[in-house]
């Protein structure tokens, strides 16, 4: 049963856009401390925000007090506007008038909570409900800091130095990376940037090659040329293929602003506190490629910050030439930018490692037995770090802190307070439940209510779109097959993204044509061996049918060979492939369409559009229910979930609903007769 097309088993200084970051020496508090919460009911009366601790303060002007002092002034005149400004987000100007344009006048909630500590470049977790804009703001971060910080030196001779080096050792330097789950979700974000930029002028990320995606689809040579050549300033990836090119030296750290992930809890994976042995040994043998991408870039700052060069805080010049020699002898090349970021970064750490000492000496002070074991001294980065999910719930805020991804000044921005559920189902959501006994009753469950639910609400001239949601193991192109031969129009969801074409499309015509015949030629040799593959299965399927009808045939002693050779060659003309290939109807509308997508898959995509969700026959949790309803609902519009599902899982669906404190009502299905 639904074992065929729907089936589940069980299993360090930054500039920002305004001046210049105080993050860059925030050492002098090593203990954990409570985070700074942004939210309705946390914070100052007066819309002030404490972000910066006074002894944090006093360092930071010590290093900057002579060279960045007006930088440091900059910063606060320019929050104080934001502060100040009524409406809009507090962007550059452009980029506010480019939201105004695209309709978006107002920013949500979430969106207004995280505008200062963005722009301050705190590391930050952002947690919200589904579709409440918070990844898009994030994006519109990046835009901003390129706008306003790197666009008018995008064709000076240091950045044009720092491409040709890095395209002579075979690596490229993005300063902007985002991290996702999936690669749908990485088109998504890529998209988003660029148009944006676009409406913006910046002619590098919306018109050229300055955004890039970093996924599966293509081979991992190919892929590595197309980044080496293009030189891209914003990279969107999957933490597997992210993993890869840092592990081989193709993607270079140093040149980094921000560092974005998410859909964090599907990137970490954090384990619950339950968990069995045998669970957390896997883990440790098999860490998600998330935790080793992360894992690893912070192996690669550590080891670039232990140069055994002496690095006086109050001196940053000396230690810029003894970290300039040390490369030199190395052989490799470090231009002056990121050099100044590797001296704050290892300052920093000396600031740390003084601290450290300082809380030993005042421990053997205290006298009387063992010496306790010392706070971990985290890996200072020289760029913002921000993780983001709907579901980033404190188990995975607690294990990225321990990993130390992200620094002490790390900020929470949220809507609820600290403690309550950490992901509430929205109340626009409404939620119908229909169990079915077979596969065939699931089928013709999801073309009755999309006749009789969704087609009649269509209004005229729009597009309705809705997304069904199958398990991670289920059969894409079974599933369309058979809601197009009921009528439905039914298309995979990737057939919105031009994953091949995303990174070519906007290269200079000689790359491009270079890389276009080498992503055909790509293709056509895998679609060849694909077809192959298939052809041998069904080649061995039919083989096996043979022999089982003629082992049946033998076992009949009372009808003649004739009779049973015209009862095997009519067996052989019965049309196969199920429902799909009888009784087809028309289309019923073509502007009407339903994406399917796999649950993993549709984790952060927006489709403004969608209005209803189907789920199809998915072991459902609280979290990945509300990322699955999530996709309709968008932006506080009303949303409409169907769960349509084996009556064996009534039991795990009405156990969610009591988790969310929603009601349960379940209609059983049944066939009607014509």
């Amino acid at each position: 049963m639904f074992n065929h097309i729907i089936r589940k088993t069980n299993t360090a200084c930054r500039l920002t856009a305004t001046g210049v970051h105080s993050r860059c020496l925030t050492t002098t508090t090593i203990k954990p401390y409570k985070p700074t919460y942004y939210n309705s009911t946390i914070g100052n009366s007066n819309n002030t925000f404490n972000i910066i601790s006074p002894s944090i303060s006093s360092i930071s002007k010590s290093f900057y007090s002579t060279n960045n002092s007006s930088s440091t002034t900059t910063t606060t005149s320019t929050l104080d506007n934001i502060n100040n400004k009524v409406g809009g987000f507090g962007f550059n100007g452009l980029i506010d008038k480019a939201l105004n344009d695209m309709g978006i006048v107002e920013p949500t909630a979430i969106q207004k909570k995280a505008m200062q500590p963005l722009l301050r470049g705190n590391d930050m977790f952002v947690m919200d409900g589904t579709g409440t804009g918070k990844s898009f703001v994030l994006m519109c971060g990046i835009v901003n800091d390129y706008l306003v910080n790197c666009k008018q030196h995008a064709d000076s001779n240091e950045e044009v130095s720092i491409k040709q080096n890095m395209k002579a050792k075979g690596s490229f330097a993005p300063k902007y990376l985002v991290v996702t789950p999936t690669r749908e979700l990485a088109w998504q974000i890529g998209d988003w940037v660029r148009q944006l930029s676009k409406r913006v002028g910046i002619e590098l990320l919306g018109n050229g090659s300055g955004v890039q995606l970093a996924i599966k689809g293509i081979s991992d040579n190919l892929l590595a040329q197309e980044l080496v050549s293009t030189q891209p300033e914003v990279l969107i990836g999957t933490p597997n293929v992210l993993h890869w090119l840092l592990v081989t030296g193709k993607l270079d750290y140093t040149q980094f602003r921000m560092l974005i992930v998410d859909e964090a809890d599907l990137v970490v994976q954090a384990l619950a506190k339950y968990t069995s042995q045998a669970e957390k040994m896997n883990r440790k043998i098999h860490p998600p490629e998330g935790v080793l991408f992360l894992n690893e870039l912070n192996r690669k700052i550590r080891q670039s910050q232990d140069l055994n060069v002496n690095v006086n805080p109050t001196n940053k010049t000396a230690a810029e030439e003894s970290f300039a020699e040390k490369k030199r002898q190395v052989g490799e090349i470090f231009d002056e930018r990121s050099l100044k970021n590797l001296v704050n970064s290892a300052a920093s750490r000396v600031l740390g490692k003084e601290k450290q000492k300082q809380q030993q000496q005042q421990q053997k002070k205290k006298g009387g037995g063992e010496e306790e074991k010392m706070d971990y001294v985290p890996t200072y980065r020289h760029f913002q770090t921000i993780f983001t999910s709907a579901t980033l719930n404190m188990r995975n805020r607690a294990y990225i802190e321990s990993k130390g991804w992200v620094d002490e000044t790390r900020v929470y921005v949220m809507l609820r307070e600290q403690g309550s559920m950490d992901h509430p189902l929205p109340k626009q959501f409404t939620n119908r439940f229909i169990s079915v006994q077979s596969e065939e009753d699931m089928l013709e469950a999801i073309a009755q209510t999309w006749n009789d639910l969704i087609l009649p609400e269509q209004k005229p001239d729009t597009l309705t779109e809705a997304v069904a949601v199958i398990a991670s193991d289920g059969s894409i192109t079974k599933v369309v097959d058979e809601l197009r031969a009921r009528g439905i129009n039914a298309k995979p969801l990737t057939d919105r993204m031009n994953f091949d074409k995303f990174n070519i499309e906007n290269m200079e015509p000689a790359q491009h044509d270079v890389f276009v015949r080498q992503v055909d030629k790509e293709n056509r040799d895998k679609q060849s061996k694909v077809n192959q593959d298939v052809s041998k299965r069904k080649n061995r399927q039919e083989q096996r049918e043979k022999e089982l009808i003629q082992h049946q045939l033998s076992q009949m002693q009372d009808i003649d060979e004739t009779t049973k050779q015209q009862i095997f060659n009519q067996s052989q003309q019965q049309p196969k492939g199920g429902s799909a290939g009888k009784n087809k109807k028309r289309l019923s509308k073509e502007s009407a369409i339903i994406y399917i997508g796999k649950e993993n898959s549709i984790r952060g995509i927006d489709i403004s559009g969608v209005e209803h969700v189907y789920i199809l026959n998915v072991e459902i949790s609280p979290t990945s229910y509300l990322h699955m309803a999530g996709r309709s609902g968008r932006m506080n519009r009303s949303g409409n979930t169907i769960c349509i599902y084996n009556s064996l899982l009534s039991r795990k669906y009405e156990n969610v609903m009591k988790f969310f404190s929603a009601p349960f009502e379940e209609v059983e299905f049944t066939i009607q007769d014509e």
